[in-house]
């Protein structure tokens, strides 16, 4: 601060820049810090919706009295529906094949066992039989036109983020969503 002609006081130009220059450094700390764990939100938002399309889906079951499966691999879902004695992609979009955002991971427990999902590089070789139409799809989950599901944990979690969300159902088709504490 320097004193101007007839003595007035006020600020120099790069004083100015400098105190505008900090602040900005300021805001964009601040902004980054509040922009919050974006891979957590999008794990959230996925697994909620494994849940509102398992209870969906179970909820089609009964009213079309058809049996329904989910198939869960270590890459993504779809649902499944017999049609006689094969399972078939279910054809509505609301159903379609999903898949999971790089770096999420499903640990899945079926009937209070773990169960090793396929997929990833190991199982190429299956993958390509499928395709040749050798091995049949198979649901993991059931979803039967009586109201029964298979019980099952479904737990996500991403890397790089600190978040777990867990999908948990019952036999008589009560599906919960929960984030793991």
């Amino acid at each position: 601060m320097r004193l101007g002609p007839g003595g007035s006081r006020g600020f120099t130009l790069l004083e100015v820049l400098v105190v505008v220059a900090i602040i900005g450094i300021v805001l964009a700390m601040a902004t980054l810090n509040v922009g919050g764990d974006r891979r957590g939100d999008a794990l959230r938002e996925e697994s909620r919706r494994f849940a509102a399309l398992i209870q969906l889906a179970d909820e089609q079951a009964i009213l079309r009295s058809e049996e329904w499966g989910v198939r869960l691999d270590a890459e993504g879902y779809g649902f499944l529906v017999l049609d006689g004695e094969q399972w078939v992609p279910v054809g509505d979009p609301v159903f379609r094949e999903r898949r999971f955002d790089e770096g999420t991971r499903v640990d899945l427990e079926l009937e209070g066992r773990p169960l090793v999902l396929p997929g990833g590089e190991s199982d190429a070789r299956e993958e390509e039989e499928k395709q040749d139409g050798a091995v049949p799809e198979r649901p993991e989950i059931l979803l039967l036109s009586s109201g029964e599901m298979s019980p099952f944990v479904a737990e996500f979690s991403a890397v790089g983020s600190p978040n777990r969300y867990r999908v948990r159902s019952t036999l008589l088709g009560e599906v919960e969503w929960s984030p793991v504490e």
